[in-house]
């Protein structure tokens, strides 16, 4: 692919991923979710207005060498950031509720080719699920082996190419299935395919062979990541602040080894349900459209 359709494509997938976010959560009403309602206490608008001037946290540091404890950036009060006596604010209460119907959306827009995203529903990082949702994806998307690019690119040629995505997160979040349509192959014939092959997923187990070669890619990138200055200190501040305790990298390699067939298969039939997922199609209009 030349580079002008690349940015092409990552302009239109950000884009979309906007509007299949808004759409993803569209059940939260302008007065507020159940949930929000059902904790609310006497007193706390008077707490919220009182905290509300309260600076956010700074962005936790994490020192990529020797730190004398003068120039340690957690001394640093820097315009904005919080003084050591500020209390926090309170925790939030509001949960999402679930999803009960699948959600379509239809972009038409100047494109190159069609693309299809799925959302689904998924939760926060720290969320026991974290690493049998990875090896899942590993499964499913990770490399010319994986079954969606060996079922929709290399078998069935229907597909340019398949991805999968999904950013850390404090609060249960989404993680997307894309495929890019080969010229003339409608959008359906795809998601078509890539349903087939998660309903594959949830009614078998993995082959052993397959749910070992899944956890050693995730092992593989996970310690590519940690053998350079700037990767261990991104993963530790990832550690730290998505999951609560920087020390918890250290269990990483231990938790996805301990992921099992049984693990794949369950988050694949509870996450992964039609209920839960939202669907976003570019169709391509022509250029000359609309021209005399």
């Amino acid at each position: 692919m030349n580079k002008r359709f690349l940015n092409r494509l990552r302009t239109s997938t950000r884009q979309i991923f906007v509007l299949l976010a808004m759409m993803a959560m569209a059940s939260m009403l302008l007065s507020g979710w159940q949930s929000s309602a059902a904790k609310s206490q006497e007193g706390r608008p008077r707490r919220s207005y009182q905290t509300a001037p309260t600076p956010s946290p700074s962005p936790t540091p994490v020192p990529v060498k020797k730190v004398a404890p003068a120039q340690s950036p957690t001394q640093t009060n820097r315009s904005g950031a919080p003084k050591l006596g500020d209390a926090p604010p309170p925790p939030v209460t509001t949960t999402e509720p679930p999803q009960i119907g699948e959600r379509r959306l239809v972009v038409r827009k100047q494109a190159e080719l069609p693309l299809v995203m799925i959302a689904y529903h998924v939760p926060q990082t720290n969320n026991p699920d974290f690493y049998a949702l990875n090896v899942m994806r590993s499964i499913l998307f990770q490399g010319e082996s994986s079954r969606m690019y060996q079922r929709l690119v290399d078998k069935d040629q229907i597909a340019l190419d398949v991805g999968s995505e999904s950013d850390n997160a404090f609060d249960p979040t989404l993680l997307l299935f894309l495929a890019q349509p080969k010229a003339g192959v409608e959008p359906a014939v795809c998601e078509k395919a890539i349903y087939e092959e998660v309903e594959r997923l949830q009614s078998a187990p993995v082959a052993d062979r397959e749910l070992e070669k899944a956890k050693n890619f995730r092992l593989a990138e996970f310690y590519r990541q940690v053998r350079t200055i700037n990767g261990r200190a991104n993963t530790l501040g990832t550690y730290e602040v998505f999951f609560g305790d920087y020390r918890k990298l250290f269990d990483a390699a231990k938790n996805y080894s301990a992921v099992t067939k049984e693990d794949v298969q369950r988050v694949a039939k509870q996450y992964f349900g039609a209920n839960n997922r939202t669907v976003a199609t570019l169709v391509p209009e022509n250029e000359e459209k609309g021209k005399p």
